[in-house]
């Protein structure tokens, strides 16, 4: 199974060499006829499988209406005042991920108390497929003075420069701002109108985000997100939520960067870092063409490639290595196809359960895949501790 197979490889084994790896778990449970409706009210049996696939040190389920919930427009400041163009952005449906990344960094807080702190966490989504190890593999490639995010992978577009949402890596001091982002809204010293005197959402210094160390203390207001650029003019439509957790490291006005800008002059306290990856979205399906080839997000102006060699000049390669895992993952020789049963049929071919790999559990007459990624939507972090 490509998601788990390359999550244990490029980020837990490749990891394992020079730090310790722990990893703790948020998993939402989606609504509506999805491959987790068999799991409603056997929750138990979802947990004990998760535990089995990731080991995790903490494992929380929740369900998607409670991070509805726990994120009532109307009691967020000025969030609804924009929600005319919020729904069209995507802006809340980009925002909820947050509560389940909130939830995860408290557990990680909590299990920190009776343990030691961390020296680096990291956030990962569990339907990506990996084709490399995380740079983080090497000692000292990454430096304790910046947070990273992908080079490209998420959008086409090069507005979001330093913005990937998919994948978060932070030295430990420097991650409260992005895993409590919607602390933004939710604080009584979030004010809704313009007033003078008022604090802001940006960083303070050049080494110091926003919200390092603890929530707001004076009233601010929390803006509009910006207007897009194209090329060199600034024109088109308001930037996507992910804007957000950018300008909480980003000194004022955390415009995005220009398409002549290299990322150290305008991603504040942001560095991208070169990681190749696909996203699994179906049985089959990597995303290889989308997230490995020429796009203005997958080939950033002078992205910043001081600590890891940019990997799009190889883009090719990794194509090729990602069509080859696809190929596979369609053709895996362990599908089973009693799991019919619970997920409904796959395209590609069935083999007799007698055959499944040791990734598939029997949970009474039924085979389930413990390959989570695309059908469970998990959001599984590892979070990382130096080797003594």
């Amino acid at each position: 199974m490509p998601t788990l197979d390359s999550f244990e490889e490029h980020v837990i084994e490749a990891l394992a060499l020079y730090w310790n790896v722990d990893i703790h778990v948020v998993a939402v449970m989606p609504q509506g006829r999805t491959a987790l409706s068999p799991w409603r009210g056997r929750e138990h049996l979802l947990h004990a499988l998760i535990h089995v696939a990731y080991k995790p040190k903490t494992l929380q389920l929740i369900h998607q209406n409670e991070t509805e919930g726990r994120f009532d427009l109307a009691l967020l400041c000025n969030l609804a005042t924009h929600i005319s163009t919020a729904n069209r952005r995507g802006e809340v449906s980009v925002l909820l991920q947050w509560v389940a990344l909130e939830m995860c960094y408290d557990a990680v807080v909590d299990y920190e108390r009776s343990t030691s702190l961390y020296d680096w966490i990291v956030r990962l989504r569990t339907d990506l497929v990996y084709l490399e190890a995380l740079p983080l593999a090497y000692p000292l490639s990454l430096g304790t003075a910046n947070v990273y995010v992908p080079s490209g992978g998420m959008t086409v577009d090069s507005d979001y420069r330093c913005m990937n949402d998919m994948v978060f890596i932070c030295p430990r001091n420097l991650c409260r701002p992005y895993f409590k982002m919607l602390e933004l809204w939710q604080s009584p010293l979030c004010v809704k109108s313009h007033l003078t005197g008022l604090s802001t959402i940006f960083a303070p210094s050049a080494d110091m985000p926003n919200g390092q160390f603890a929530p707001p203390t004076k009233p601010y207001l929390v803006p509009q997100t910006p207007n897009a650029s194209r090329g060199n003019s600034w024109a088109g439509a308001f930037m996507s939520a992910q804007w957000y957790f950018f300008a909480r490291y980003v000194r004022a006005p955390a415009r995005p960067c220009l398409v002549n800008e290299s990322t150290s002059q305008c991603c504040g306290l942001i560095r991208e870092f070169a990681w190749p990856y696909a996203i699994r979205r179906r049985r089959g399906y990597l995303e290889c063409q989308h997230r490995l080839m020429k796009g203005p997000s997958r080939r950033p102006h002078e992205a910043d490639s001081i600590y890891r060699p940019n990997f799009f000049a190889n883009a090719s390669a990794y194509l090729n290595r990602c069509l080859a895992v696809e190929k596979a993952d369609l053709l895996n020789a362990d599908y089973c196809s009693a799991r019919i049963g619970y997920f409904g049929p796959y395209p590609g071919p069935t083999r007799s359960c007698a055959n499944a790999s040791k990734r598939v559990l029997n949970l009474g007459n039924t085979m389930v895949d413990l390959d989570w990624g695309s059908k469970f939507g998990l959001t599984a972090r590892p979070i990382l501790t130096k080797n003594e």
